[in-house]
């Protein structure tokens, strides 16, 4: 996406959340997932950690730390950590979310499992090779019970080129 288009997106959005936030309230869900998204869209890593930090406090505070949208919210701040190097911010979170979902769905549920594949990534930007490929081989084995042997998921492909 070229810089102008981002920044009209990025214009977009943030008017989309104000308008919500002036209809519908500050507080109501559908705004803060509004300021999710502009913080997703924002290019500086700093600057959505900040904003994705300030969403996910309102969403637990509003929502509940159990519910979907902040888990949704959780991750992608998660996310932006690792954008931001801060690798033990990132695992917490992300760790966070896995242990909520495998409490609420289930180990083989695919959100879980998910969550479980992304703190394996975080081990793996903390150069944490054992844990990641421990972790990786837990989320591979559990793919394989639900969907069967055929499964083969492009993080598990790089993870054994990387390692």
């Amino acid at each position: 996406m070229t810089c102008t288009r981002h920044r009209r997106l990025l214009t977009l959005s943030s008017q989309v959340h104000r308008l919500s936030a002036r209809v519908l309230g500050p507080h109501h869900p559908d705004t803060l997932m509004r300021m999710a998204a502009v913080a997703e869209s924002l290019s500086c890593a700093a600057d959505a950690k900040r904003m994705l930090q300030e969403c996910l406090e309102l969403c637990e505070s509003i929502m509940g730390p159990q519910h979907p949208d902040t888990l949704t919210v959780k991750c992608n701040l998660a996310k932006s950590c690792r954008d931001d190097d801060d690798y033990d911010l990132a695992d917490a979170l992300h760790t966070e979310c896995w242990q909520v979902c495998r409490e609420r769905l289930g180990d083989e549920h695919p959100d879980t499992i998910d969550s479980l594949e992304q703190v394996a990534l975080v081990a793996l930007d903390k150069t944490d090779y054992v844990r990641a490929r421990t972790l990786y081989d837990s989320a591979l084995q559990l793919r394989r019970l639900v969907h069967g042997e055929k499964v083969c998921p492009l993080s598990q492909l790089l993870l054994l080129r990387d390692t």
